[in-house]
C-alpha cells in the first residue's frame, strides 16, 4: 500500500517501474524503516530489514509484471489488516506516525480520484474521500474500515495535516517533503 497509492497517483501502471522512481522507493523505505518495522513484534528467525529488501527486489523485477492496480485493489479490507494495526501500535507506544498518516491520506486521495476503484466499498470510499478534501474526518468516519481510529486525536490530527498536504500539492512534492523532514 505504501508504494501503490503514490505510484497510482503519479501515473504508474507497473510496480517495477514505480520502484525505480527514487521518490517512491525512498518514501517506501523510510516509512517501513522508521514507522513500520519498529512497531512489529519480533519473529524468531525473521530479519525485517532483509525481508523488506527482498520485497523491494521482487517488486523491481520487470519479469514479475505486477500491476499497481492489483496492489491498490481492496484497500478497505487490506488497510485494516496491515496499515491500521501499525497505526494503533504506534499510538500505543508513542512512536511517530506522520508517515502512516500520509499513507492513509494518499489512499484517501486515490479513492477520490480513481476512475476504477476496485473495492467492495468503492462508492462509500469515493464519497467519503471526496468529502475529506474539505473535512478530513469524513474518511476516518468510515467505522467499518477504521474502527475507532478516527477518534484517536493524535492520529486524526496527523491525518488531517497529511490530507491537506496531499490535496494542496502534487504527490511527488509531498513525498519529497516527507523525505526532507518537512512533513505536513
Amino acid at each position: 500500500a505504501a508504494l501503490s497509492y503514490p505510484a497510482a497517483l503519479m501515473g504508474y501502471d507497473c510496480v517495477h517501474e514505480a520502484v525505480t522512481d527514487r521518490d517512491i522507493a525512498d518514501w517506501t523505505l523510510r516509512l517501513m524503516k522508521t514507522e513500520v518495522i519498529p512497531v512489529l513484534a519480533p519473529i524468531p528467525g525473521v530479519d525485517y530489514q532483509r525481508y523488506l529488501a527482498t520485497c523491494l527486489a521482487r517488486f523491481g523485477n520487470a519479469e514479475v509484471r505486477d500491476t499497481i492496480a492489483r496492489l491498490c485493489q481492496d484497500g478497505s479490507n487490506r488497510q485494516p489488516k496491515f496499515i491500521l494495526p501499525t497505526i494503533t501500535e504506534a499510538l500505543a507506544s508513542g512512536r511517530p506516525l506522520d508517515g502512516l498518516a500520509l499513507e492513509v491520506a494518499l489512499w484517501c486521495r486515490y479513492c477520490a480520484e480513481s476512475d476504477v476503484l476496485d473495492d467492495p466499498r468503492a462508492e462509500r470510499l469515493r464519497d467519503a474521500a471526496r468529502q475529506a478534501r474539505h473535512r478530513p474526518a469524513a474518511f476516518l468516519d468510515l467505522s467499518d474500515v477504521f474502527g475507532g481510529l478516527g477518534q484517536q486525536e493524535r492520529f486524526a490530527k496527523a491525518f488531517a495535516r497529511q490530507v491537506e498536504a496531499v490535496w494542496a500539492g502534487d504527490v511527488r512534492s509531498v513525498l519529497r517533503g516527507f523525505l526532507n523532514g518537512k512533513a505536513a
